[in-house]
């Protein structure tokens, strides 16, 4: 029943690691000296630490590590000469001590190991209950070993309770999981509930219903299914009953408290784990999950820290859809937590012990579940803010969702929110799925689906904007962006001097604001107060004085940031970046940039060749433009066919100038996109441009001639210059 955490393992390693520096491969091994010599080397070090002797007291130590000790047995050490209160405090006044230093670390490492080792040993939990029977110090003594056991002594303490033979010891044990174990006892009496007999399953209840740790409230489904099972007696209903009142809730509805439990462990409510002093979420490699069956009883399954919310949320929505199948939430949450945690798995190497060999992938239940439940998959993702997440629900979408469902009158709308979302990818993964969909009904937003599939084509372009009242501050930020990589899409004094450019780009990567906090509070609630910039990353810059009143102003808004002026500028440009990475992720790289920007391409040209009345493609007609001049290649021919499909005159003669201004192999790609719109538009060129195309027709490139004269032709110009040509 032992569960090695994550602590342990890197005390472990760190302790390994401290051998290897302090001490000579020879003498390590030294394990022959005797426990009498172990303890005057620990007494040693513990004296010489309190005196402020640090080169005596790293003595001390260093010859208690070269003796072989474990942890296990350091541990025990201290525990049996009464010398852990010395000992800890000596650990703590040691990182201090000049000399000592590192010895310290590695003696703190593996006490806390040891304590640990010694705490989970089913071998020392035994010896711990059988005290309970014994003197009053041998009581104390159990007590505390199983208080420090936690989760771990949950086990025996039932079996005494389900054996009952003792009245006394069963008394014990009871009052031991109330007072001492609490919250760690709640979630492996709740796997047991079901299998055991009808008087231990009334103790059960009590003991839970007597715990009165938050964390109790997690029994409530359990509760709740215990007395609605057709099974159960009487009163064992009652007492379950009783319970889940005194825990604050009510035992009905069991598979609706599944769900709600479901969703907490999706959120990652830390309250719902309980772990040995000194120890957290984030320390820990591990966390059990028990499991209870009529051959192996009650048993702590160690799953990867990295996946343990998503695996106990798989676990508690699926009973809940055992109980209800028309359970929609529950449903939303086993699919967002299979995606998650099969993410988690690829992004961190972990096995999960329960799903390694599952017949269906996590992808499979994304696109069967259908499109309504990957609508609630996405909102769930949304909001917990889980990019990964977000994008995968987008992509399930993408290959189940249609005209009729992917938007829906009334109630809450997710894919539409992704457009914008705090993130380049998912503005334009949602982009995509929205044009793909042949939508022909308006909806909210919709007018910034082609910018943003626009924008998109653009492989090297994020924007800022900056916010400042003073302009040597706005050029010095702007400075600062520039070198970051960021094109400035505008500066002022205020958002609104800003905010045309923002909404015509079709949003903002990044927005720095900067001025004294009245001002800062003032464009924050401005960029806050539009649907484009609601989520947009914001870096607020104030002085020394003022900057933890921003800070507080700010507190909630996690896609904001506050920088304390006059720092130089190489920090902030570090900070901004590392912000950015933590609120958005990494920057596109180059390859990913252009697969986004051929899959708008693409999509952009369906919507021009289907004239699409709910995305007109004439919104695209500015990026693209830009992107005409900016790109070069086979994706700057991509944008020029796009291009050609836009009805206009500045399409057509934007076209018709970058084709006479190129040298070299794409010109004859660009000259026949520009043929392409006159042959669908007509006639648009101006003067001036028509007679830099008849220099082309007698360039002395073959090649290029013949494609000025396909778009001389394609302009139905008068055929004076062809006669020409001939009779010379």
């Amino acid at each position: 029943m032992a569960s090695i955490t994550g602590s342990a393992r890197r005390g472990a390693w760190t302790v390994l690691l401290l051998f290897s520096v302090l001490v000579p491969p020879a003498t390590v091994a030294s394990a022959s000296v005797q426990p009498d010599q172990r303890l005057r080397d620990l007494e040693s070090f513990i004296h010489f630490v309190i005196v402020g002797r640090g080169d005596l007291a790293a003595a001390a130590g260093q010859s208690l590590l070269e003796s072989g000790v474990t942890p296990a047995q350091l541990a025990g050490l201290v525990d049996e000469n009464d010398l852990g209160g010395r000992l800890d405090a000596a650990l703590i006044g040691g990182r201090r001590l000049q000399g000592a230093e590192p010895i310290v670390g590695a003696l703190a490492v593996m006490v806390e190991q040891g304590r640990l080792d010694l705490a989970t040993n089913p071998d020392r939990i035994a010896e711990a209950i059988e005290l309970l029977r014994g003197t009053v110090r041998g009581r104390i003594m159990g007590r505390d070993r199983l208080e420090r056991a936690g989760e771990f002594a949950v086990r025996p303490l039932l079996e005494i309770i389900v054996r009952g033979d003792d009245p006394a010891l069963v008394a014990e044990a009871e009052a031991i999981l109330v007072e001492r174990i609490r919250g760690g006892a709640v979630l492996p009496i709740c796997a047991a509930l079901p299998g055991l007999d009808p008087a231990s399953q009334e103790r059960a209840c009590l003991i839970l219903a007597s715990i009165g740790d938050p964390t109790a409230r997690a029994a409530l489904p359990f509760l709740a299914e215990l007395a609605s099972a057709p099974s159960t007696s009487g009163p064992t209903r009652e007492i379950a009953q009783l319970a889940a009142a005194r825990i604050g809730g009510r035992a009905d509805n069991a598979a609706a408290r599944f769900t709600a439990l479901a969703d907490r462990f999706f959120r990652g409510d830390e309250s719902l784990v309980t772990l040995p002093p000194g120890q957290s979420v984030a320390t820990v490699d591990r966390i059990s999950v028990w499991t209870y069956d009529a051959f192996a009883g009650l048993a702590p399954v160690p799953v990867p820290t990295a996946i343990w919310f998503d695996v106990m949320a798989m676990r508690m929505a699926r009973r809940a859809l055992e109980l209800e199948p028309e359970d929609r939430q529950a449903l939303a949450l086993f699919v967002a937590a299979d995606l998650r945690r099969d993410l988690a798995i690829s992004a961190t190497g972990v096995e999960d012990p329960f799903f390694a060999e599952a017949l269906y992938s996590p992808r499979f239940f994304a696109t069967a579940a259908g499109p309504s439940t990957g609508q609630a998959v996405l909102a769930l993702a949304l909001d917990t803010k889980d990019v990964p997440l977000i994008r995968a629900a987008i992509g399930a979408l993408a290959q189940t969702a249609g005209a009729t469902t992917l938007v829906q009158a009334g109630g809450r709308q997710p894919l539409i929110e992704c457009l914008s979302f705090p993130s380049r990818r998912v503005q334009i993964e949602a982009a995509l799925t929205l044009a793909n969909a042949g939508l022909r009904t308006a909806f909210p937003s919709d007018h910034a689906v082609v910018p943003l599939l626009a924008s998109a084509v653009r492989t090297d372009a994020v924007f800022a904007a900056v916010v400042a009242a003073d302009a040597e501050e706005r050029r010095q930020v702007g400075g600062v962006l520039s070198q970051l990589g960021y094109t400035l899409l505008g500066s002022g004094a205020t958002f609104a001097e800003i905010e045309p450019a923002v909404l015509a780009n079709v949003g903002v990567d990044l927005i720095v604001v900067r001025g004294n906090a009245a001002s800062i509070d003032a464009a924050t609630t401005a960029v806050r107060g539009i649907a484009l910039t609601n989520a947009t990353p914001l870096v607020a810059v104030a002085s020394v004085f003022e900057a933890d009143r921003v800070r507080d102003r700010l507190r909630d808004d996690a896609a904001a940031m506050v920088w304390t002026a006059g720092a130089p500028s190489e920090q902030l440009m570090g900070e901004i970046s590392a912000f950015m990475t933590r609120v958005v992720g990494s920057p596109m790289d180059e390859a990913e940039a252009l697969i986004y920007a051929v899959d708008a391409l693409d999509a952009l040209r369906a919507l021009a060749i289907s004239n699409s009345q709910v995305f007109p493609i004439v919104d695209a007609l500015r990026p693209l433009l830009e992107a005409l001049r900016a790109e070069s290649g086979s994706l700057r021919t991509m944008v020029a066919g796009v291009v050609a499909l836009i009805d206009g005159s500045i399409a057509q003669r934007s076209l018709i100038d970058v084709a006479l201004d190129e040298v070299g192999s794409d010109q004859v790609a660009l000259l026949d996109a520009a043929a392409a719109s006159a042959r669908r538009f007509g006639n648009l060129a101006e003067p001036r441009q028509i007679a830099r195309l008849q220099g082309l027709l007698t360039s002395g490139d073959a090649t290029v001639a013949e494609a000025a004269g396909r778009l001389y032709g394609s302009l139905d110009l008068s055929p004076e210059e062809a006669v020409r040509l001939i009779i010379q």
